[in-house]
């Protein structure tokens, strides 16, 4: 999905070190899409959105971004990607009155992290974390 989700090409092969010489253009390598587990709008304006995936790029929050027309089949390729664990996510919401994003995941751990700061997260645990999924969070001003 993402750039430096690439496959990793050996700089030292003979091979492509031919190849690289006889062949000066840059060849886009198309990837088989992941399935998406989950998504929500990112923005006010509803054209960026934030997912999770499942397959081998689980682990990042994917932004991507719809404000312009794809021309190119590598035009909806993600904006960015953001660090996560690689635990399944059930559930996906950014709550609009405080900016913050709940995360709900499969082994029933949760995590709570801002909208501006994606990196930095409070992450804990209301279940057994075998069997229980989390479906649903909610946030309680009092």
């Amino acid at each position: 999905m993402m750039e430096f989700q690439k496959p990793k090409t050996e700089e030292m092969e003979l091979e492509f070190l031919l190849k690289r010489k006889n062949d000066d253009k840059k060849e886009d390598v198309e990837w088989e899409p992941a399935p998406i587990m989950n998504c929500t709008y990112y923005n006010n304006d509803c054209t960026q959105v934030l997912a999770t995936v499942e397959g081998k790029y689980i682990g990042y929050l994917y932004i991507i971004d719809f404000s312009q027309p794809f021309s190119q089949p590598m035009d909806n390729r993600p904006i960015d990607a953001i660090q996560a664990p690689k635990i399944a996510t059930q559930y996906l919401n950014l709550v609009d009155y405080g900016d913050l994003l709940l995360i709900g995941f499969v082994d029933g751990s949760w995590q709570v992290r801002h909208k501006y700061d994606l990196k930095v997260w409070l992450q804990a645990s209301a279940h057994d974390r075998d069997s229980g999924k989390v479906r649903r969070l909610c946030l309680n001003m009092d």
